[in-house]
């Protein structure tokens, strides 16, 4: 019998509640009570319809937003309750995100993109140099580290991304629609890459998708349905 995994993330009950007009009192209720649990080392795809909450899901999960109803245990601490300053530092140092668009600072090369989470946890230039040029080999850019994204494709761009959401150790990387502005080669090469960073590394990853071919990739997939988890496959 295998060793039961820490339990990383538990969500309690999450509700998430939009307002379209305060004053004609129109709100949009778009989770509605998702409770769950992220082990340690897991590989996780969420699915569902547009609308379904997904990434409102994922954005609750990876503290860019707060729930108004329930609770959310990252590492033993319920976010819910931190200050925002406390929450930036989960994110930079215990978080790693990887968005449709990569975000990557234009006038910097691949190399300084992938250094600057770290400088801002005010490591040496030199560490930040050094982990930043051992990243962008293990995804395979090793020859690209002084390009800059306009010349990169966009893949070798989604890589850089990927390799600076690893760049402070997380615990856990947050991806939303990764592939979403990549053709079916580029995205497949992305998911094999995440694939190989858990096995690897043991690297917990949870993605949001709408691809059905990359969602099987997953471990453990979560369906969404009208703001609920209606049903789960493990893998």
């Amino acid at each position: 019998m295998g060793v039961e995994k820490e339990i990383l993330l538990r969500a309690e009950n999450i509700h998430k509640v939009f307002t379209v007009s305060e004053k004609e009192e129109q709100y949009v209720h778009v989770l509605k009570g998702i409770s769950l649990e992220i082990h340690s080392g897991e590989i996780i795809s969420i699915v569902g319809a547009s609308g379904s909450g997904k990434s409102t899901l994922l954005h609750v999960l990876g503290t860019l937003d707060k729930p108004n109803r329930g609770n959310v245990f990252f590492n033993g601490k319920n976010i819910v309750e931190l200050s925002d300053e406390e929450l930036v530092q989960i994110r930079n140092k215990e978080i790693g995100f990887v968005f449709q668009f990569h975000y990557l600072l234009p006038e910097f090369s691949a190399l300084e993109n992938v250094m600057l989470p770290s400088l801002i946890s005010k490591n040496t230039m030199k560490q930040a140099k050094e982990r930043a040029a051992l990243l962008l080999e293990e995804v395979g850019l090793q020859e690209r580290l002084e390009h800059k994204p306009s010349e990169l494709s966009g893949g070798e761009q989604q890589r850089v991304a990927v390799a600076r959401a690893l760049m402070n150790e997380p615990k856990i990387i947050f991806a939303d629609e990764p592939t979403g502005n990549l053709d079916e080669e580029n995205g497949e090469k992305l998911f094999q890459l995440f694939l190989r960073l858990n096995e690897s590394f043991q690297q917990t990853i949870v993605f949001v998708t709408h691809n059905e071919k990359f969602s099987i990739l997953g471990k453990r997939t979560l369906y969404l349905e009208n703001g609920k988890i209606f049903f789960q496959k493990v893998v």
